[in-house]
Order: C-alpha cells, then sequence, then structure tokens
C-alpha cells in the first residue's frame, strides 16, 4: 500500500487486487482524473492539513528571490518600450502562502517606481488555481490577501492548466477582465508542472520507441474509482507499447502488439489496447523534435515527457507573441545525462501525486522556439529554472539577476541547513542537568539569527529555530535588542495565517517576554489568539496575564486570567496566578527606608517593580539618602508603578535636617499609617539596630540584606531583641532560592576531584568613593561564598583579605579554603596565591554547625580566589570557576540567565538556566507577611556575618574559622 511521502508501489501480485483501471496509456489514465479530484475534494485543506509540500516552494527566501527577478524584468520590458503592465500569472497557487509573500517582498520596490517614471503600478498579479473554492475562499475581504486587492495589485482566476489557454483566463470574480493577448507575461509555476499530464517514454534503439501504459489496483473494491483517497492504497503496474513517431497510428496490428519483454517479466501484456499513438505530436512538430533529440542520443534510455506542461507554456508563449519569462520551481531532471536505461516513471505519493518534472525537454522546447533558459547549477536539489520566450539579449537585467540570485534561488539549502541545527537540538536537548550531563554542539544566538535572516525571515524557519533562538536570547545589548525586535517584526510580516499547525506568533511573544519586551509580547499574544482561533490554549490567555500584571494592570491581568480558566477549569497555571497574583487580599504594602546601598537598585527593584502584589506607598529618606530617594520616587512615578492602587505613593520628608528625631518623625509615621505592612530596610549596618527598635515597635514585618551586621554579637543581639517581636524579619539572600546553586554539586561530582575555585565579580558601583564602599563589597563577597557555600556543599575553613595588593593600592580579592566532600585528600603543595608564613596564624571565630562531620578531618581544603572589579552598569556580571580533574567548569551570571558551561577534554557542554533567586525571595517574604504559619529561621545569617567579621579582620592574616 502506498504511503504518505513515499513512491507508489510496483503491484507484483495482481491476482490478489481488485483491478481499478487495465492498461492504459499514462496521459489517459485515471490517476489524473484521481489528481483533479483530490484538489476539488480537498481543496484548500489540503494546505491546511500539510498534505501537499509547500514549504521547499513557498518559502520567503525564494519569494525574495523571484520578486529581484520580476523587478527586473520589468526594467528589462520597459527600457525601450513604452510603459505596459506586466502580467503575474501565478498557476497553481494553492494555498496562496507564495502569493502573499512575493507581493510582500516586491513593496520594496515601491518607493523607487515614480523614480523610474512608471505611471501606474507596474503589474498586475493573478492568482489561479483549478479549484473555485481555493478561489472563494482566498479572494474573501476577510482573507490576509485582500490587503494587496485592496490596493490594486491583485486579482483571482479560475484556470486548469491541463485544459484551458490564457484566453480562458477571466480575472475577478465582478469585473469579468480577459487578459489582453501580446501582454508581457511572467508565468510563475512553483510545484504545478509535476502535477499536469505527462508521458513515459521508452527509447531501446533508433526504431524501438516505447510509451508506458499503466494498471492500477487497490487492495479494496473501489465503487467511485476516482476517489483521491485512493491513492492511499493503490499499486501499479506497467507495460510498454511500441509507437511510431513518423505514423499516428501504425498499419500492422501485430506489430503494435509489440511489448519490451526484457524490461520485467510482469511487464508482459496479454492485452492491448488499440490507443498506441501519441496524439500530441500531430500538431506540434517542436514535440516531435524534442523525442527525435533524444533518439539522437544513440543508447538506451528513457524519459518522462510532460505533455501537460509543454502545451500550457507553447499556449502563452503565443498569446504574448514571446514576451513570456517563466519561472519554475519543481522536483526533476536538469539535463540528459539520467537519462541512461528503461526504468519506470517515479510517482511521489503524499496525498496528492506528482512526477518528476523532465525540466530538461522544457528547455529543449524552448530552445527550438528560439527562446532561453538559465537554471540552477546543482543536480541534486529542488530546480529552480528561469525561461524566456525570447534571446536574452532581450532581458539582460533579469538574466544577471538570476546569475546573481542562482545559491541564493536553492531553496533546499536553508532548509538542510535548519533542520541540521533543529536535529542536533532535539538529539541533545537535556534539561535534568543534575542526573545527565550530555554533549552537544550548542551555537550562539547570532548563528540562529544569521539562519533566520539568510531565510528572509521565514516563520518557518523561525519556527524551526525556536529553541535555539529561546535557549540563548537573554543577556541582549542595547544594538541586539534593536535588531531582534526588527527580526521579529519581519517574521510577523511573513505569517501566513493558513499555516495552523504553526502558532508562530506565540514563539514571538515568548522571545519578547524572555527580552523584556512585555508590550510587544502582548501585540504577539493577542495576534496568536486573532490568527490561530482553532487552536487557543489557555497557557496563552495566561501569558497575557502576566504580561498584564508585570505593567500593573491588574483589570487586564484578571481578565485574561478568566478566560484561561473558562477553557480549562482546572488548568493549575491559571489557579496558581488567580491565588498569588490576583487575589489583593494577599497583597502586601510597604515603604523603603534608606536607599543608601546598591542592594536595593540591583536585587530589590529589579523584581518588585513588575510585581503587582508589592504597593510601595512611600520612601523615607535617611541622613545623606535624600537624593537618591528622590530619584527612586520620580523612576516610580515615572513608570506609573502605583496606577493600580488607590494609594498615592509618598516622599516623606518631614525631616529634611535629619537630625537625631528623625526616629520620632518615622514612629509618626508608622503610627499614623497602619496600612503600611512591611519595611525594606536599606541602611548602613552599624544604624540596623535603632531602626529595627522602632519598626518592630510598630509590628511592621521588615526585610533587611543579608548579612545584616558585620559583627556576630550585634547579630545575636539583634535576633535577641526581634524575638520578642511577632513580625516577620526576612533576611534577603537570593542566592538560597538558586536551582543551579543546588544543582551544581551534582554536577561538579561527575567530574572527579573539585581542586581549585576562582570567582570574578565585576561590581557595578556609581560613586567609586563614596563612604560605604567596603561595606558593599563585603555584601558581595557574602554573596560569592554563600553560592559557593550552596554549590560544593562546603565549609568555610580560613580566609584572608590582604588590605593592599603588591603596589600598595587598596585590594579587592581575598583568598579562601573549603572542605567539602567533593575533594579528597592528596598532597597537593602549598597555596600559590599564599606565602607559608602566612598560613600559620590560628586566629579563630567559634561556630556552630549542623554539618555531619564524621570525617570532615579527611577532606582535603579547597583554595579558593575572589576577584571584584569595579565597572559601568553595563559590564556587570559575576563568573564562578571550578577546576576539577576531569573538567574545567564556568557558570556565569549576566542578566537574569546562568550561562554553565563544562569543558573537559574532548567536549564542550553549554546549558542556559533562568535565574529564579530574586523573584522567589520577593515571593517568600510576601507568603510569611500573609501566613504565619509558616516556618522561617534566621540562623544562617549569623554565619554569614561570622564570614564578614572575619574578612574585616583578616587584612594583616588569614583568619581561620572553627567548626565544633
Amino acid at each position: 500500500m502506498a504511503t504518505i511521502g513515499k513512491e507508489a508501489v510496483i503491484e507484483e501480485d495482481p491476482n490478489s487486487k481488485f483491478l481499478v483501471e487495465p492498461a492504459t496509456p499514462l496521459p489517459k489514465s485515471c490517476l489524473w482524473k484521481i489528481l483533479q479530484r483530490f484538489y476539488e475534494v480537498k481543496s484548500i485543506d489540503a494546505w491546511r492539513e500539510n498534505k501537499v509540500p509547500s514549504f521547499i516552494t513557498s518559502n520567503t527566501r525564494l519569494a525574495k528571490c523571484y520578486a529581484r527577478l520580476i523587478h527586473n524584468y520589468i526594467l528589462d520590458f520597459n527600457s525601450n518600450n513604452d510603459f505596459r503592465k506586466v502580467q503575474i500569472i501565478e498557476v497553481g497557487g494553492g494555498h496562496g502562502r507564495f502569493t502573499y509573500i512575493v507581493l510582500r517582498a516586491l513593496e520594496k520596490y515601491e518607493i523607487i517606481w515614480n523614480d523610474l517614471g512608471y505611471p501606474d503600478i507596474p503589474f498586475k498579479y493573478i492568482f489561479t488555481d483549478i479549484t473555485k473554492e481555493n478561489i472563494n475562499f482566498l479572494s474573501d475581504k476577510g482573507n490576509v490577501l485582500n490587503e494587496f486587492s485592496e490596493k490594486k495589485w491583485l486579482d483571482f482566476a479560475l484556470f486548469d492548466a491541463n485544459n484551458n489557454t490564457p484566453d480562458d483566463i477571466i480575472i475577478g470574480t465582478d469585473k469579468k477582465e480577459k487578459i489582453k493577448s501580446d501582454s508581457p507575461i511572467i508565468l510563475i509555476c512553483n510545484y504545478v508542472l509535476d502535477s499536469l499530464l505527462t508521458d513515459s517514454i521508452a527509447i531501446e534503439s533508433f526504431d524501438n520507441i516505447y510509451r508506458s501504459l499503466v494498471s492500477v489496483y487497490s487492495i479494496n473494491k473501489e465503487d467511485d474509482i476516482t476517489h483521491p483517497d485512493i491513492t492511499n492504497r493503490m499499486s501499479l503496474q506497467w507495460s510498454w507499447l511500441k509507437v511510431d513517431l513518423n505514423e499516428s497510428i501504425l498499419n500492422n496490428r501485430d506489430e503494435n502488439m509489440n511489448v519490451i519483454d526484457n524490461f520485467n517479466n510482469n511487464n508482459i501484456l496479454e492485452d492491448i489496447k488499440s490507443d498506441n499513438k501519441l496524439e500530441y505530436i500531430e500538431n506540434d512538430e517542436i514535440m516531435r523534435s524534442v523525442i527525435k533529440s533524444y533518439i539522437s542520443y544513440n543508447r538506451k534510455l528513457s524519459f518522462v515527457l510532460p505533455i501537460g506542461a509543454i502545451k500550457m507554456l507553447r499556449n502563452f508563449h503565443e498569446f504574448s507573441n514571446g514576451n513570456l519569462l517563466v519561472l519554475i520551481g519543481d522536483k526533476g531532471y536538469p539535463d540528459e545525462s539520467e537519462f541512461n536505461s528503461i526504468r519506470i516513471p517515479h510517482i511521489a505519493i503524499h496525498g496528492c501525486m506528482s512526477f518528476m518534472v523532465n525540466l530538461h525537454a522544457i528547455k529543449l522546447y524552448f530552445d527550438f522556439l528560439g527562446g532561453y533558459s538559465i537554471a540552477t547549477r546543482y543536480k541534486d536539489t529542488f530546480q529552480i529554472t528561469c525561461i524566456s520566450g525570447k534571446n536574452k539579449s532581450n532581458i539582460p537585467r533579469t538574466i544577471a539577476s538570476f546569475i546573481d540570485s542562482m545559491d541564493e534561488l536553492i531553496p533546499d539549502t536553508l532548509l538542510n541547513i535548519q533542520r541540521s541545527f533543529e536535529t542536533r537540538n532535539i538529539l541533545n536537548y537535556n534539561t535534568d542537568l543534575t542526573n545527565k550531563i550530555c554533549y552537544h554542539f550548542n551555537p550562539e544566538l547570532k548563528t540562529f539569527l544569521s539562519i533566520l535572516r539568510c531565510s528572509g525571515h521565514d516563520p518557518y524557519v523561525f519556527w524551526m529555530l525556536r529553541r535555539g533562538i529561546l535557549d540563548n536570547i537573554n543577556n541582549l545589548n542595547i544594538r541586539q535588542r534593536s535588531d531582534i525586535l526588527y527580526d521579529l517584526k519581519q517574521v510577523y510580516k511573513n505569517i501566513y495565517p493558513l499555516e495552523i499547525s504553526i502558532d508562530v506568533c506565540d514563539i514571538l511573544a515568548q522571545v519578547c517576554l524572555k527580552s523584556g519586551f512585555v508590550s510587544e509580547a502582548i501585540f504577539y499574544f493577542k495576534q496568536s489568539l486573532i490568527l490561530y482561533p482553532n487552536s487557543i490554549h489557555p497557557s496563552t490567555y495566561i501569558n497575557l496575564a502576566k504580561c498584564y500584571q508585570s505593567k500593573k494592570d491588574q483589570i487586564n491581568s484578571k481578565y485574561y486570567c478568566e478566560k484561561a480558566l473558562e477553557i480549562d477549569d482546572k488548568y493549575q497555571p491559571a489557579i496558581d496566578f488567580r491565588s498569588e497574583f490576583l487575589d489583593l487580599s494577599k497583597s502586601i504594602s510597604y515603604i523603603i527606608i534608606g536607599c543608601t546601598t546598591s542592594w536595593l537598585f540591583m536585587d530589590i527593584i529589579p523584581t518588585l517593580q513588575f510585581d503587582t502584589m508589592y504597593n510601595c506607598i512611600g520612601i523615607f529618606p535617611i541622613i545623606n539618602s535624600y537624593n537618591k530617594c528622590l530619584d527612586l520616587y520620580k523612576y516610580f512615578k515615572d513608570i506609573g508603578y502605583n496606577n493600580h492602587h488607590l494609594d498615592e505613593l509618598i516622599l516623606f520628608d518631614g525631616n529634611k535636617d535629619f537630625s537625631l528625631d528623625n526616629f520620632d518623625y518615622l514612629s509618626s509615621v508608622l503610627e499614623s499609617r497602619p496600612d503600611i505592612e512591611a519595611v525594606i530596610l536599606d541602611i548602613p549596618i552599624n544604624m540596623m539596630k535603632q531602626y529595627l527598635k522602632v519598626i518592630w515597635k510598630y509590628n511592621k514585618h521588615v526585610m533587611t540584606r543579608s548579612p545584616f551586621c558585620n559583627c556576630v554579637m550585634e547579630a545575636y543581639q539583634l535576633l535577641s531583641l526581634h524575638k520578642s517581636s511577632k513580625t516577620i524579619w526576612f533576611d534577603y539572600s537570593p542566592v538560597k532560592y538558586e536551582t543551579i546553586l543546588f544543582q551544581m554539586y551534582n554536577i561538579l561530582k561527575k567530574f572527579g576531584t573539585l581542586r581549585s575555585i576562582n570567582v570574578k565579580y565585576f561590581l557595578p558601583l556609581e560613586d567609586e568613593n563614596y563612604q560605604d564602599i567596603n561595606n558593599e563589597i563585603f555584601y558581595r563577597i557574602i554573596q560569592c561564598l554563600s553560592s559557593i557555600h550552596i554549590s560544593i556543599d562546603g565549609t568555610l575553613i580560613w580566609i584572608y583579605a590582604p588590605k593592599n595588593d603588591q603596589n600598595g593600592k587598596n585590594n579587592r580579592v581575598i583568598y579562601c579554603s573549603w572542605k567539602s566532600y567533593l575533594s579528597i585528600k592528596h598532597n597537593s603543595g602549598n597555596n600559590t596565591d599564599l606565602n607559608n608564613d602566612e598560613l600559620t596564624n590560628n586566629y579563630f571565630i567559634e561556630f556552630q554547625t549542623d554539618d555531619d562531620t564524621s570525617n570532615f578531618n579527611d577532606l582535603n581544603e579547597v583554595q579558593c580566589k575572589i576577584d571584584l572589579d569595579i565597572v559601568p552598569w553595563e559590564k556587570c556580571c559575576i563568573e564562578y570557576y571550578f577546576k576539577c580533574s576531569q573538567a574545567d567548569i564556568t557558570l556565569r551570571k549576566e542578566g537574569p540567565v546562568w550561562d554553565l558551561n563544562v569543558n573537559t577534554e574532548n567536549q564542550v557542554y553549554v546549558s542556559k538556566i533562568q535565574c529564579i533567586g530574586l523573584q522567589t525571595a520577593n515571593n517568600k517574604f510576601r507568603k510569611l507577611c500573609k501566613d504565619t504559619e509558616l516556618n522561617y529561621r534566621l540562623d544562617d545569617s549569623i554565619g554569614y556575618t561570622a564570614w564578614w567579621e572575619a574578612i574585616e579582620q583578616s587584612s594583616d592574616a588569614p583568619v581561620r574559622l572553627l567548626y565544633n
């Protein structure tokens, strides 16, 4: 039985099958009626259901090349003549996608038409098809092609290429216009000639010429022998009938019955019809000459003869008086070299049927007419052929354009490139980093964008590259952000809505969302709902809800969340979103006190500004922070931070002198504003105790950075003070919520012994000389240590922060050592970063740990270096480098994504993991404030404080921490 996308089955046991039609000359076979009914019955659904291959001849790269050829042909034709509008006729336009993207590509030439002296639109594009249903569907005013119909660029007409002539083409459903004879015509024949009437000829010798006969069988009894579904269950048997080119009907009946019996024993005919002439050569001597050309090769061969295609092209050539340019895109034979033996015709089954086109015969025919042809040079690829009804000297620009575009015109080159990338990604894609490390070629974003741009921003190519683009879309610089928006817009302009199997708009929206283009993401998500109404998923609505939530639009956010639940009332993401972000009883109103460090601007504001469940109702300056508080206040106002809340954002500046009475002023604010539920406290650590006392006095929840002190004793005192409070004290440490850090332990242990760690932190600070720079640096060092602590499940042993470097300048490098089960005991010599005498100082800080240290003393120390540098904001990043015995592993964070790189001796593994620490920490604090049943401990902040104290005390010699 034939299968879709396969060659038609050759019948080997005809007695076991139902005979649909006995041996018949191929051009008169029922196969053609079956094919015609396929398009009549399936109509536009043949393309919707992807039963007919379309991408290879309907992609934007090819459309742009065709548009360039059309533009140059119009230039050629009108260069020496009075202006005449060129008629562009697309034969068998099918789904209309190629029509759409060719017209879209021609738009770019519109700006120069007046400069070229054209008094009118220089062309009329006529879409033709064999089925009326296609014409009615595509010419409907609601169709996307209507844009070009209204511009008078496009019209529609019925046309049966096998049976009609150009004079039969009636343009439009209302105007009933005809194409004027002698009009210059560009004929576009993409994937259509292979479905027109075809004969098959075999030449055994000069006097022994045969035509093929085909018998059609089916595994079922067929009541309707022309039903299109027969193609899925039919099989074919071939045989050969001798013919004479010099006679219409041979006089000798017995000779007429001869069959080439040495082709295949199963091909011997027992009964042959009397229809034994090549009827199509009786009135066409050029066709007879084409066949004789193959005889002149003086070898055994067989070939298909595209009699339907040649007849149609000849009619257009005569109608246009030779002013004809034919653009053919099809699978076929470019020359005679492949006709080396006698073979049965190849018929492909893909819902419908198609033959290989003998492009060589078509070119021969036009050579005899005095025309000219040029084609793409490669054989093992889809063929693009350009044929002119006149000599090439009449169309030099067109020919030059084809030569320039010759390599670009090969559409399956691009298809094979993007398929190779997609295949690599599918085979090697792995999300479970902790259970399996796999190696694969992982291109960068520029690679994927280069393919997309080479394709002419084809939506299908974009769809196939979607994973690579989405995985690499983060960390765009300013130029890249502008470029990617342009790329996405061009892809969108080329979307043809009939391709309902792929929702390109949804991917466009996802790319925008990951890049931070929220407004653009909303647009594309909405276009997804409009263009693909039959495949709407609740995820689209919930993504819209999240977009509007990030824009502080609670009304629309709620609307789209409810729309998601209308489709599926058990859709968990919608249920969770409604519970977490739309239940205003769970939102929290807070004020910000201080604005003195980068912590607030780097860690807090970037996420809270998009969270509708956090409502900032005031900013409270302290001494030396008024200007920063004022800047933050203006920023919130500019972005409309509180548009969805009734509360007005207030700058609490009632005590601009910031005397000691500032605490009294704070007390008055907290006492008079019971709606203040929480405080984000961003102040110097030496002022923490005074402010916390006031905040807890009025039972306000508080968020501070972690560690909140630089002294263990003070930290204990503050914790003791907090025990009497009923409020939440949240030490904000996003690294405690980063999934990748917890995965790192299992990743590292796969690559042998952990030998060393190096950290490079490029820290952005507005003013390198402000007074709390050391506190800022220490705070970021604690972040680095915390990340290492989680990644290697290790214990910090000693730390050393030399005061000055070798040149006497302020040093921002620290050295430390860890014990971890990722290391084993070995004699590795001295640490090259430290002198031996620097390690002799035994300064101990008491610290209790819950770690299982049964074998702790047997572990080897892992040396670590942390290097900080002050950089501009756009260069901010942090990089961890783990040196293992079997691999070098890098974990880098620049923006909202972690880049993981595992480099072994033979392979490289690269992956990107979304940062979730900041948002997870924010959600944790809000839930703690709203649900006092949740457990929360501050114990690890004591450990972080111990690290801080050790750093401060290690400027002259290493400080060793003792764990009992």
